[in-house]
C-alpha cells in the first residue's frame, strides 16, 4: 500500500503531528492499529505484538478485510456520520463486479454520505482495494477484495504459497498470507508490486538480517514455510554465504586466535 497524502480523506491530528504528511500520518495510526508498531523512546520500531503476529498468519482475503475496517477505524472520526454512511454502503456491492459511479452515488441514503463518497473511493482505490475505471455510460468502480464480514468469500485458487526460483527471486502471488510478504521483506528487497509481487533475496537485506538477530536456520525455515517447499540449492549457498560465513572470523584472525590459545612450547610452567 503506497498512498500520497492527496489521497487521504482529512485527519484530525494533534499539535504535535501537524507537520507530518497525511500519508505519514495514516501509516502511524494504523501501524499502532494493527500492533506493529512500539514506539521505543524517540524512535518507532516495528516490533509485532500478539494481535499483530494473529493478523499476520490470517489468509490473504482476510487479512486485508480485517486492514480495510482498521483503516476505517483511523481515517473517519465519530463526528463524520455522512463518511462512515459512505464507507459502509460501499460494503454492500458485490466484489469484482463493475457498477457505475453516479448510480452508486446516487443510491447513497443521505447527501452527507453523496458528498463524502468520492473522497472514500479516491482512498480505496488508491489502497488498492477498489478499481476505477470508464465506459460509455460514465465512470465505473468495483471492489477487487471481499469487503463484506458478514459475506462469505470466494473460495481461492490454492495459491496461498510464493515461488521461489533458482536465481533468487520470489514471485509472490495475491493469495499469499501477509506473514509470509512480511518474512520476505525482512530476507529480499522488493522489485515490483502489482497483482502479483516479485522479489530477490540479497545480500544487504540478509545482513540486515542477521544484525537484527536473524540466524541461518530461521532464515531458512522462513523460506521455506513461505514456499512451501525445500529451498533450490542455489537459494541456500546464498544464504549460507550471507549468514554462516559471514559470522566466521577471517582466517588470518582465526589463526591468531589458535596460536594465543596453545601452550608455550615446553608446556604450562
Amino acid at each position: 500500500m503506497r498512498l500520497a497524502s492527496e489521497d487521504i480523506p482529512p485527519q484530525n491530528v494533534s499539535e504535535a503531528w501537524e507537520a507530518l504528511p497525511a500519508s505519514a500520518v495514516f501509516a502511524l495510526r494504523l501501524g499502532r492499529a494493527v500492533g506493529m508498531l512500539r514506539r521505543r523512546g524517540q524512535a518507532v520500531a516495528a516490533e509485532p505484538n500478539e494481535g499483530a503476529k494473529a493478523w499476520l498468519a490470517l489468509p490473504a482475503a482476510e487479512a486485508e478485510l480485517r486492514l480495510l475496517g482498521l483503516a476505517t477505524d483511523c481515517l473517519l472520526g465519530a463526528d463524520e456520520p455522512g463518511a462512515w454512511l459512505a464507507a459502509e454502503s460501499l460494503r454492500d456491492l458485490a466484489p469484482m463486479r463493475w457498477h457505475l459511479e453516479a448510480d452508486v452515488i446516487k443510491a447513497l441514503p443521505t447527501q452527507e454520505a453523496a458528498g463524502a463518497a468520492a473522497a472514500w473511493i479516491r482512498f480505496l482505490r488508491a489502497a488498492g482495494w477498489m478499481e476505477t475505471a470508464s465506459c460509455e455510460e460514465g465512470a465505473a468502480l468495483r471492489w477487487t477484495i471481499e469487503p463484506y464480514p458478514g459475506r462469505p468469500a470466494a473460495p481461492g485458487d490454492g495459491y496461498d504459497r510464493y515461488e521461489l526460483m533458482p536465481d533468487l527471486e520470489a514471485i509472490v502471488p495475491p493469495e499469499a498470507p501477509p506473514g509470509a510478504r512480511w518474512e520476505l521483506e525482512l530476507l529480499a528487497r522488493r522489485l515490483s508490486e502489482d497483482v502479483v509481487a516479485v522479489y530477490r533475496i540479497d545480500a544487504d537485506a540478509c545482513r540486515r538480517a542477521l544484525a537484527g538477530g536473524t540466524g541461518y536456520a530461521q532464515a531458512r525455515a522462513m523460506l521455506e514455510r513461505g514456499s512451501g517447499a525445500p529451498l533450490p540449492d542455489a537459494v541456500d549457498i546464498a544464504l549460507r554465504d550471507w549468514f554462516v560465513a559471514a559470522q566466521a572470523p577471517p582466517a588470518g584472525r582465526r589463526d591468531s586466535q589458535r596460536d594465543a590459545a596453545l601452550p608455550p612450547e615446553g608446556g604450562v610452567s
